[in-house]
């Protein structure tokens, strides 16, 4: 028998998340203040391009780890499985790189950006890249998660070195991609060797067509959901940038930027999803609905009380954040924050670890169809805020979608899967705290003058005791109820 703490394993991919997300915003902090906005939003085109390309080119292969790695039954399945998905991710990493190489300019003149030069220079990123998820979907799973916390905290270090330069000897967007190429590439082919050392005999070189096909099955409709859900997300800049300029584009692609509470919310599903689908391989529906019951609480309870913050202190985030050059977009950043809201927790997760990726396909769809559809309704009357709206809506859109296929499929009540009332109360009692934070911050300012930074720290500080009073037993409880023995495989 082994121990299986589930508590543990998404603490320490929070840590580890949370190590490379908060490198990543003072990677962003210092390039928002080196580049002006015009560089900054010629280096965001480039990331938008190559977030695409891996969305879309990786054909989610990397993340079938988490659905095909619990259902084998021993290590030779193991063996054979993860063989075919690291040649398989090596070979879609090579075909990005050419697709970049030889469309740079065609890509340069439909986002009306002059970056043929970057993609030349950063067409490997998209390869480097389709790894990072493999490692750590696979240590996760071999519950080995603080492997993916000694890795990320060595990204960490790599992009503060890299940002480093940037500030020291002022390099340009191009030498910036330049070092960022370098070092990702150095970084992949740790990754390859690591998980070899894990279980060896891997080879990358031989074809099994027969686990190939299982693993397109399983992986392309999610490639497809994943594809449509960027082109959700990233579509809006793209309107953006074609509609308002590229001093418009840097200011949204700051505001709609992914902060760091998210990672609780892909810790917890990363490490929630191998142990249902296991749970749904052994047909045990119930204990499956139930875990994913819990890690819902785990998503709101821990993720909450930063929501709320960032709603109420809104400005002095962006002031220290993005600099007070862009405090324009503060009701854009809220909005992405409410965004964030309905993120907490992956609404496919029971759908994924059943094997019926085409109906998280088709969820992404109605999500892709319904945030085009608001941005038309929407733009006449409300222009650059209706794009940020429109893709809230169509969140709700494909969570509802999700959760409507979920209970048809296992046919339950809604109410099995959402804790409806603890829920609520959390939101009540952060409700509650942020008037008293609200009126005690508006209150301060009058009396005493408080820059951004200590206005956060201190409001923060005050919201987190007043919320861990009320909910440190019920952590703590949930934190038993997520141990548990398991017999080794």
């Amino acid at each position: 028998m082994r121990k299986i703490n589930i508590f543990r394993d998404v603490m320490m991919l929070i840590y580890a998340r949370g190590v490379n997300m908060f490198a990543s915003m003072a990677y962003g902090m210092i390039l928002v203040r080196v580049f002006s906005k015009e560089q900054y939003g010629s280096y965001s085109q480039v990331l938008i391009i190559i977030n695409l390309c891996v969305v879309i080119l990786g054909l989610s292969v990397p993340n079938s780890i988490n659905y095909f790695l619990p259902k084998s039954k021993n290590i030779k399945e193991k063996r054979a499985i993860l063989s075919q998905i690291i040649l398989l991710t090596n070979l879609l990493g090579i075909t990005s790189a050419l697709f970049l190489l030889i469309g740079r300019n065609i890509i340069s003149k439909l986002i009306d950006g002059d970056i043929s030069s970057l993609l030349v220079v950063a067409c490997l990123l998209p390869f480097a890249r389709m790894l990072s998820p493999l490692y750590d979907d696979f240590f996760v799973v071999v519950n080995k998660a603080e492997k993916v916390a000694v890795r990320r905290s060595i990204i960490a270090v790599v992009q503060i070195i890299t940002v480093s330069l940037v500030w020291f000897f002022r390099l340009n967007v191009l030498q910036l991609f330049l070092v960022i190429t370098v070092t990702e590439i150095l970084i992949g082919i740790y990754i390859i060797f690591s998980i070899r050392k894990e279980i060896r005999e891997l080879t990358f070189f031989k074809m099994d067509w027969k686990i190939i096909k299982s693993i397109l099955i399983f992986s392309l409709p999610l490639a497809a959901a994943s594809a449509v859900g960027t082109i959700n997300t990233e579509i809006g800049k793209i309107f953006v940038s074609k509609f308002y300029g590229v001093e418009k584009l840097a200011e949204y692609a700051n505001m709609s930027k992914e902060l760091p509470l998210i990672i609780i919310a892909s810790s917890v599903t990363a490490v929630f999803i191998p142990q249902i689908s296991k749970l749904i391989g052994n047909k045990d529906f119930s204990r499956a609905v139930d875990l994913w019951k819990k890690s819902i609480e785990v998503t709101y309870l821990t993720n909450s009380w930063i929501i709320g913050i960032l709603l109420v202190l809104a400005k002095e985030c962006v002031d220290i954040l993005y600099s007070s050059k862009y405090l324009d977009g503060v009701n854009i950043f809220r909005i992405f924050v409410v965004v964030l809201l309905f993120r907490l927790t992956y609404f496919g997760m029971i759908l994924n670890g059943m094997g019926q990726s085409k109906k998280i396909l088709i969820s992404a769809i109605y999500a892709l169809i319904s945030n085009i559809l608001f941005f038309l309704i929407l733009n006449p009357f409300l222009g650059y805020t209706s794009i940020s709206l429109s893709v809230l809506l169509s969140v709700m859109v494909m969570n509802a979608s999700q959760l409507l296929f979920t209970v048809r499929s296992l046919n339950i009540r809604l109410s099995s899967i959402i804790p409806f009332r603890k829920i609520m109360l959390i939101f009540l009692v952060n409700l509650l705290i942020g008037c008293f934070i609200y009126f005690l911050k508006d209150f301060l300012l009058k009396n005493i003058h408080l820059n951004s930074i200590i206005s956060l720290i201190s409001m923060s500080v005050i919201w987190l005791i007043l919320y861990a009073l009320v909910f440190f037993k019920p952590i703590l409880q949930l934190k038993k109820e997520l141990t548990f023995s398991e017999k080794r495989s």
